[in-house]
């Protein structure tokens, strides 16, 4: 029986104002390689721990691919995610969908890796915090989500085991492969129907089938 639910934040509960930050990033800065090998680097480096500034951070994430540091292209990544932020819509049916698994009486967390700035804000703004039990940053725990470590802390803190754990997330990458090496129930939400998993729903609304 499942008792809590996990969402990813950006992509899922929230729509990015800029296509794909992450990707504008591995291509600005040139990355060799896969783009599904740069994520859990890039993350690693930039979104696990704290900044002065934006541009602090973005510069770690070169370091991490030892890539010399441009001022131009920092300064063009940072206005992205900016941008992002300053953009960002909350999808339609988001607030719906939270307080009808509310009404159930299930705990809610956001588990978000995400840079120590905008998203906070971003959460703020769109009143989002009165729905979750606990928030989780990746730069206040120190890993991202594909460490199923995060998972273990997430189950703590909402006081239930990873048996009654169910994360919900738009990336098979970030957030679904996680959770399956924590051993926990995904939810993925595919809204331009393009994505194959076994447990999938259009939006949020079609997550509820899943808790039985």
């Amino acid at each position: 029986m499942i008792k809590a639910v996990l969402f990813d934040f950006w992509g899922t509960l929230v729509e990015n104002g800029e296509y794909s930050p992450l990707k504008q990033t591995f291509t600005i800065l040139g990355i060799r390689g896969r783009y599904g090998m740069f994520v859990p680097k890039f993350e690693g480096a930039v979104m696990t721990k704290k900044f002065e500034t934006p541009e602090d951070a973005f510069i770690a994430g070169c370091k991490a691919f030892k890539i010399p540091v441009n001022d131009d292209a920092i300064e063009r990544i940072v206005s992205i995610w900016q941008k992002n932020a300053m953009r960002a819509k909350i999808f339609p049916e988001t607030i719906e969908a939270l307080e009808s698994l509310k009404k159930k009486g299930l705990k809610l967390a956001i588990i978000t890796n995400s840079p120590c700035f905008f998203t906070a804000e971003v959460i703020e703004s769109f009143k989002l915090k009165k729905y979750f039990d606990e928030i989780i940053y990746s730069y206040d725990v120190g890993i991202i989500k594909t460490n199923p470590r995060i998972f273990d802390m997430a189950a703590k803190k909402l006081g239930v085991s990873k048996e009654e754990l169910m994360m919900v997330g738009d990336s098979k990458e970030t957030d679904i492969y996680g959770a399956e090496k924590a051993e926990v129930k995904a939810v993925l939400v595919d809204r331009n129907g393009k994505r194959i998993y076994k447990n999938k729903a259009d939006d949020l609304m079609g997550v509820e089938i899943f808790l039985d």
